[in-house]
């Protein structure tokens, strides 16, 4: 084991691989592992080893710091009580005091038992009570008060109130890791914390006052009332649960220093050429299709500045079967409950909420997230908590309200008459239809399970890069969009085949294609001269190691011009250049 001040790629991608084997037989040889036995290698040694090393990685006071203990020995030190067990709990409390969280990973499921009452498996269970329920309770006491003392604000899963670590138990620190793959998935999911995009009013009743900015005014924070009468204004927060992953932006930089670059746009003139200062451009937008409508930016903020001050409007409710699919438009926002702003606000949701689950029913609202914002209209749905069955801790989905942006009627397009008119389906069709997606049907499907594979692609190319090894573009991604046809095949082939005998001809036979009028004209012909230097390129590419980064066009064409055959995948055609120059 070697002092790093930061995990490198090399250590990630190993680390990855023992937790997607599922084995970790082979943590020991791979990652370094002590004998806890050993008076020499004691577990408080180990813990002062750790704690160096994340003293001297600069973090700062309030950044988390987590030390993981995985282990299969429940007494570290047998059924005494020795210095080295007495050092290990000081470490533990210094290391809460300087705010670092020590948890448990245990490889063998928990016990609920006794530890001292005798069993013929006593080794296959873990029991806390023999030395961890006392270690980890050390570490938590000391972590609770150098939070407190720094004033630090701590977000565990889930966004839970920072006081709720004055509920937390030794029992919140462990994790039981028997299965590897379902430990890192609720870790992560106890660690990665929501980030709140905005604290957001909801209103039931008449319209609110607003000050000229066009925010909300309240007589007093310490009630659910605002200051109209006949309007009642709770808090919220809304969280961004669902967001697009996307590659992240190339950066640019100095080929000769390495230095970032620093972009600069500029107008110029296409008269004079020269560049044109900010008061000297002019927005229009086109109206018509010749006139210009000249606008000022002051303008633009004018028509976009609304008189309803930012928040949600409750119009009226609806039963859930009113919102379609297709009504949909744009990624829902979570909003839940926020007692910091506007006391009461839990409870009154609360009632609201659980109304609404009673009777299937949402709520239309009118959305202003910004004040500077378009309004749109939305769908306020309730959502009900869904906790993992094997673990309580681990929350699936939250209690709370989706919005649901719904469109206008000029965002609707009109579907023509034509494409009702159309002959129906008969029953044995529909019969014949329905076994095919009988025996297609994906077992326990979750979102969850299917990585972008694009990103995937991007990622392992970064990664070969930076631990400067070559990409094997040609190397197989595991694509689960990609359907299993063999697999496929086998179940689905006769009912697919029942299907298309019960379709007309007219919809079985495809048809021909108009031929093209325009006739591409034939490649030209590669000259004696010309063939031989390209053998030459490619013997020197091929020597490179850099046949595989040409592009399936450029190996054809090589081929073509030595009278090699060109069918075949990319692979293929590799294969038959390098039998070419063995």
């Amino acid at each position: 084991m070697d002092i790093s001040s930061s995990a490198t790629i090399e250590k990630i991608a190993q680390f990855k691989l023992l937790l997607d084997g599922r084995d970790l037989s082979k943590f020991h040889s791979k990652m370094g592992c002590l004998d806890l036995t050993d008076n020499e290698n004691s577990l408080g040694d180990a813990l002062w080893f750790t704690d160096s090393s994340i003293r001297s990685s600069n973090l700062r006071p309030q950044d988390g710091k987590r030390v993981l203990i995985f282990t299969k020995s429940d007494a570290p030190f047998g059924n005494s009580t020795s210095s080295t067990e007495t050092r290990a709990m000081s470490r533990a409390s210094d290391m809460g005091g300087g705010g670092v969280q020590v948890e448990l990973w245990h490889l063998n499921p928990l016990s609920q038992e006794d530890a001292s009452a005798p069993t013929s498996n006593q080794n296959q269970w873990f029991h806390l009570n023999r030395f961890y329920q006392q270690f980890l309770d050390e570490n938590l006491k000391a972590y609770r008060k150098h939070i407190a003392e720094r004033n630090i604000e701590v977000i565990e899963r889930d966004d839970v109130d920072p006081l709720d670590l004055q509920n937390k138990t030794y029992i919140d620190c462990t994790m039981d890791c028997t299965d590897p793959e379902a430990a890192h998935q609720a870790a992560m999911t106890r660690w990665v914390t929501k980030r709140t995009l905005k604290s957001i009013n909801l209103f039931i009743g008449s319209n609110t006052n607003s000050d000229s900015n066009g925010s909300t005014s309240s007589s007093s924070s310490s009630s659910s009332f605002s200051n109209s009468s006949d309007t009642l204004t709770f808090s919220m927060k809304a969280y961004a649960l669902l967001r697009p992953a996307s590659k992240p932006a190339a950066k640019k930089i100095d080929g000769r220093t390495n230095e970032a670059v620093r972009s600069e746009t500029v107008q110029l003139c296409n008269e004079t050429g020269t560049f044109l200062e900010k008061h000297q451009i002019s927005t229009y937008f086109l109206f018509g299709k010749t006139d210009r409508a000249i606008i000022k930016t002051s303008e633009i903020d004018a028509i976009k500045q609304m008189k309803q001050p930012s928040g949600i409007r409750i119009l009226g409710f609806k039963p859930a079967a009113s919102i379609l699919p297709m009504h949909q438009i744009r990624n829902p926002t979570f909003l839940y409950p926020d007692d910091e702003n506007l006391q009461g606000s839990t409870a009154a949701l609360a009632a609201l909420h659980r109304r609404m689950l009673v009777k299937n029913v949402v709520a239309i609202c009118g959305v202003k997230i910004h004040a500077r914002s378009a309004e749109r209209l939305g769908a306020m749905v309730a959502q009900q908590e869904i906790v993992d069955p094997d673990d309580e801790r681990h929350q699936q989905e939250p209690p709370g309200f989706q919005i649901i942006f719904l469109p206008f009627a000029d965002d609707i397009r009109q579907i023509t008459r034509q494409y009702f008119d159309r002959e129906q389906a008969t029953a044995t069709q529909i019969a014949a239809a329905g076994q095919i997606i009988n025996n297609t049907m994906i077992p326990h499907y979750s979102a969850s399970v299917f990585d972008n594979p694009e990103l995937a692609k991007h990622f392992a190319a970064l990664q070969a890069l930076a631990m400067y090894k070559e990409i094997d573009f040609t190397e197989a991604e595991d694509d689960l969009v990609h359907p299993d046809y063999e697999g496929q095949k086998e179940y689905t082939e006769p009912y697919v085949k029942t299907f298309v005998e019960t379709l007309p001809q007219a919809v079985v036979v495809e048809k021909k294609k108009a031929a093209s009028k325009k006739r591409k004209a034939p490649a030209s012909k590669m000259s004696e001269a010309e063939s031989k230097q390209a053998k030459v390129d490619m013997e020197e590419i091929n020597k490179n190691g850099t046949l595989k980064k040409q592009s399936v066009a450029r190996l054809k064409t090589f081929l073509k011009s030595q009278g090699k055959p060109v069918g075949g995948k990319k692979g293929e055609l590799v294969e038959r250049i390098q039998a070419m120059f063995a």
